[in-house]
C-alpha cells in the first residue's frame, strides 16, 4: 500500500484522500517548523484546495506547526495553534482562517511565507484502496 501514498512518510486519509504536507512533517507532532525554502511538488500529489475537507485535516492535526496553507494562499490554523491560544486565551481558533497570500511559487517549487507554516498537499485522486488504514505518522 505504500505506493499509494506516493513515497510521503507523514500523511492522513480523509474521505478517501490522502493529504500530507509538501516538507513532510510529522502529522501529529507538537512543534514550530518552517516551510520557508522552495521544494517541488512531488509526482501524483497536488497543492491541497482551500475545502471544508482541508480545513478539517488542518485543524486536527498538530502537523509539527501553528499555521497550513492551502492552494489559494490562504493559511489556516492548525491544532497546535488551538492549543497554545486556548491555553492562554480560552478561544476555539483551529480549522481558522489566519492570513491571505501565504504562499510563493517559483516555477513548480512552493514555500510559505511566515516561518510558523506548512503546506498542505493531497493526492491528485481518491485513495479507495486504502479505506481500511489508518493515519500514518
Amino acid at each position: 500500500m505504500s505506493v499509494a501514498t506516493y513515497g510521503r512518510s507523514n500523511w492522513v486519509l480523509y474521505n478517501n484522500y490522502i493529504y500530507s504536507t509538501l516538507a513532510d512533517v510529522a502529522v501529529d507532532s507538537y512543534g514550530y517548523s518552517c516551510q520557508n525554502y522552495y521544494i517541488s511538488l512531488p509526482s501524483g500529489w497536488v497543492i491541497a484546495p482551500d475545502t471544508s475537507d482541508s480545513r478539517t485535516v488542518i485543524g486536527a492535526h498538530y502537523w509539527s506547526t501553528e499555521v497550513v496553507v492551502v492552494s489559494n494562499g490562504y493559511g489556516y490554523t492548525s491544532y497546535y495553534y488551538y492549543n497554545y491560544y486556548y491555553y492562554y486565551y480560552l478561544g476555539h481558533y483551529n480549522g481558522l482562517l489566519w492570513r491571505y497570500g501565504a504562499l510563493y511559487q517559483w516555477g513548480s517549487d512552493y514555500m510559505a511565507n511566515q516561518c510558523n507554516s506548512q503546506i498542505l498537499i493531497t493526492s491528485k485522486s481518491p485513495t479507495q484502496s486504502l479505506l481500511n488504514t489508518q493515519t500514518h505518522k
